[in-house]
């Protein structure tokens, strides 16, 4: 879906974005990766189409894949800014 490669597009530019981070010693830039990153992923959580308890199959494997890449990025983004993610809320 439009939602799910917005994603994917956030989190294959992550490389990218930390190495101009990086570069420019612009800790900013990982936060506002990180920001749109969470924007997309929770338009997509929000999204009627991706209730994982209604889809079966290799689709929802799909989709529970990529819930993991997204947490993990961010736990990754987070630790780089000094931030300890949280568990649960």
């Amino acid at each position: 879906t439009e939602q799910e490669r917005a994603v994917l597009a956030r989190l294959r530019s992550w490389p990218h974005t930390f190495h101009v981070a990086a570069r420019d010693v612009d800790p900013s830039k990982v936060t506002e990766h990180l920001f749109q990153l969470c924007k997309e992923f929770n338009t997509l959580y929000n999204h009627r189409d991706h209730v994982i308890k209604n889809i079966e199959g290799p689709r929802r494997d799909g989709l529970l894949l990529l819930i993991r890449a997204v947490a993990h990025a961010v736990a990754a983004g987070l630790h780089l800014i000094g931030v300890a993610p949280l568990e649960e809320m």
